[in-house]
């Protein structure tokens, strides 16, 4: 070993010794690597920040579009209470007095109506006081009167005709027109005084009601009860 050294110093060259350029070359690559590591890192943090910055930048068109909906919000928050507002204040002003006007105007009516229909009643209530009772009431109280003169007299000749007539001699002697208070003669009025006996219940009923008197379930006192009404006083018929 020390001769080969000895031999390098006194040529004043070294010859190259193997496992030093081994490592010389190694060391370059590994350099090479780390450069271009480096460089790649370098790119990297280079897009990491234009991301961050594009990043940044979206937020930021976030940040002024919700900023600008809650502008949005706030305005269209303002512009309902504005609207809230003129509607109560419509409420409470302009409708309410319409109503009032409109009631006052009602309340004028009825009271005009009122007042007309009082007048009105009062008005007829002095006609009536001071002004003779008119002509077609004066003639229905004169027919009136006249039928129930007419009615009297008529029943008055049949019954002074029928207090001569008697069941043994004036069954077929006809029977005087008798009216009843509305001037009428009933339908089942009897021809005479035989006819009269022969009627059934129910026609016998019907001739005692249709001439205002009380009907009886006894035969006996329905007949006697019509003869006496028409004049006939004799009641031969048993009770």
């Amino acid at each position: 070993m020390s001769t080969r050294r000895l031999n390098e110093t006194e040529s004043g060259s070294a010859t190259p010794v193997p496992g030093r350029r081994h490592n010389h070359v190694a060391v370059q690559n590994l350099s090479n690597q780390l450069n271009q590591l480096c460089t790649t890192l370098r790119s990297s943090a280079s897009a990491q920040q234009e991301n961050i910055v594009q990043l940044g930048q979206g937020q930021a068109d976030i940040g002024e579009d919700i900023k600008q909906l809650d502008t949005a919000v706030k305005r269209q928050r303002l512009k309902e209470r504005d609207t809230l507002d003129n509607t109560k204040k419509w409420v409470r002003e302009d409708l309410r007095s319409r109503i009032l006007s409109r009631l006052q105007d009602d309340m004028q009516d009825h009271i005009k109506a009122e007042i007309a229909k009082t007048v009105k009643e009062q008005v007829d209530a002095q006609i009536t006081n001071h002004i003779p009772i008119p002509l077609k009431e004066q003639l229905a109280d004169c027919q009136a009167q006249v039928k129930c003169v007419t009615t009297s007299l008529t029943n008055s000749k049949a019954r002074g005709i029928h207090a001569y007539y008697d069941l043994e001699n004036s069954l077929q002697e006809p029977l005087k027109e008798f009216v009843n208070e509305s001037g009428r003669k009933s339908d089942v009025y009897p021809a005479d005084l035989n006819s009269l006996l022969t009627y059934d219940t129910e026609n016998l009923k019907k001739l005692v009601r249709d001439y205002g008197l009380v009907v009886d379930n006894d035969r006996a006192v329905n007949i006697n009860r019509f003869m006496d009404h028409i004049g006939i006083k004799h009641q031969v018929l048993k009770l």
